[in-house]
């Protein structure tokens, strides 16, 4: 066996760590390995719609939108409350009171390409969403996952995967309350749109929409 001197194992040392670091700029440099994208992530101002809660049912259809167009995008996103029902019946209800209620998205691609949507629901303890997965509409989209008990119930999370522009998602919805009928109520629904110039940088627009139920003391 020959060992080699730590004067002449030091060079090759060091030449096993600097020829993978010229090859890596190399690549880089003409093309062959694209740099990391960068991420940015840009909140538009929320959009807020408020209600006295009612006392008997009661029919809204009420849309709270919001909008957000550049250079890159642009996207109309909605959230359409239709109906206040007190004790109501009908599953979900199952006694109890609420809101139906239908969030929209539709985005296009100007320059780049869309990768994702997702919506969240941010709700408070005293209530549950509902999401009724078989009356919703995916257009060149693909649903990915679903975060909550069930694919219906106590619905937190949807994401889905962009095929291609122009794209729109549409859920139908229920806001359950699960008080006595005393209590204000917050919901807020971010719908989240993720896009690429086709370069180096992504950007996630959050569009907050929120409704809120105000219980009367009158």
């Amino acid at each position: 066996m020959v060992l080699l001197s730590s004067r002449k194992a030091v060079p090759m040392v060091l030449l096993s760590i600097l020829a993978p670091i010229s090859l890596l700029v190399a690549f880089r440099l003409s093309g062959v390995l694209r740099e990391p994208f960068a991420s940015e992530r840009f909140t538009v101002d929320e959009i807020m719609w408020e209600m006295e809660r009612p006392s008997e049912y009661t029919r809204i259809e009420k849309v709270i939108e919001s909008a957000y167009t550049d250079y890159l995008i642009s996207i109309d996103s909605s959230v359409s409350v239709h109906e206040y029902f007190e004790n109501g019946l009908a599953r979900p209800y199952n006694d109890r009171d609420g809101l139906s209620f239908e969030v929209n998205v539709n985005a296009t691609a100007i320059g780049g390409f869309i990768e994702s949507i997702a919506i969240a629901f941010y709700r408070d303890t005293d209530s549950i969403v509902y999401a009724a997965q078989k009356f919703s509409s995916y257009q060149n989209v693909i649903l990915t996952h679903i975060k909550g008990l069930s694919s219906d119930t106590d619905i937190k999370y949807i994401g889905a995967k962009v095929t291609k522009s122009p794209c729109s998602v549409m859920v139908p919805a229920h806001w359950v309350f699960t008080d006595q009928g005393l209590e204000n109520h917050r919901l807020e629904v971010d719908i989240e749109v993720t896009f690429s110039d086709g370069e180096k940088n992504d950007q996630r627009i959050v569009m907050p929409i929120i409704l809120k139920t105000v219980f009367s003391h009158d």
